[in-house]
């Protein structure tokens, strides 16, 4: 090869000035968006906590072992990391009732990627002799079995839209039927989708696949509250026998 070839050659391998601006830039480009990104996290954050702040909860951001073992027991579901997926935990009082907020937080990865799953509850008290009647979306399996006459759901009302929406889950269908009024059935059809709703067994419970925005603090945390307002008067000695 002559020396002029190789020279040439050499200089084909070498990124031209244009080439390396591009190069750069982009990098630039990648910066600036992740420094956006934690930007916006971390104001969505703090607007997040003086929100709860705001209604009146009391904020423990980085609880011990202790604290997420009896908040993931309020839970009621079993979710990735257990316990020490458990973030946050909010206390106070919403329509005179002790309300317990709790943000829970687990990683996914694919291989390639990975991203947070968040979990939100809200939880308040409920007589502790009260069945348990847990309403969660239903699924595609839940639907395919409904075209061959199978409802897996233990409570049937007479609103198609609730009974295509929601599985209910009771094993006393007669604690069921009268939990689940038209009231109650308009409500739970408002929520947001990736809800689930339990009652009874000394807790009214909203639990949402996402983590907690400022935007929705007020209807979340009013939520149970909210659901016990709706419950008829007659339902608070069912069970007590």
């Amino acid at each position: 090869m002559s020396v002029e070839a190789f020279i040439l050659a050499q200089s084909a391998r070498v990124p031209t000035g244009a080439a390396l601006g591009m190069i750069v830039g982009v990098i630039v480009l990648i910066v600036a968006i992740a420094v956006i990104a934690t930007y916006a996290t971390r104001k969505a954050r703090r607007e997040l906590l003086e929100k709860l702040r705001q209604v009146g909860l009391t904020i423990i951001e980085k609880p011990d072992l202790a604290m997420q073992t009896d908040a993931y027991a309020l839970m009621r579901m079993k979710i990735t990391k257990a316990e020490r997926g458990v973030k946050m935990i909010a206390r106070g009082i919403v329509r005179d009732r002790d309300t317990t907020l709790i943000e829970h937080m687990h990683m996914v990865s694919t291989g390639k990627s990975a991203h947070a799953v968040y979990w939100t509850f809200a939880v308040i008290a409920c007589p502790e002799h009260w069945p348990v009647i847990v309403l969660s979306e239903e699924h595609l399996g839940d639907k395919i079995m409904k075209l061959f006459g199978k409802d897996r759901s233990d409570v049937q009302t007479e609103s198609r839209a609730f009974d295509d929406r929601w599985r209910v889950e009771c094993p006393d269908p007669d604690f069921g039927t009268l939990v689940l009024s038209p009231e109650v059935q308009a409500w739970a059809n408002s929520l947001p989708r990736s809800t689930r709703v339990s009652i009874g067994g000394g807790q009214i419970n909203i639990a949402c696949r996402s983590q907690l925005t400022a935007k929705a603090v007020d209807s979340f945390v009013d939520a149970p509250s909210a659901l016990a307002a709706l419950l008829p008067p007659e339902l608070e000695a069912y069970g007590a026998n």
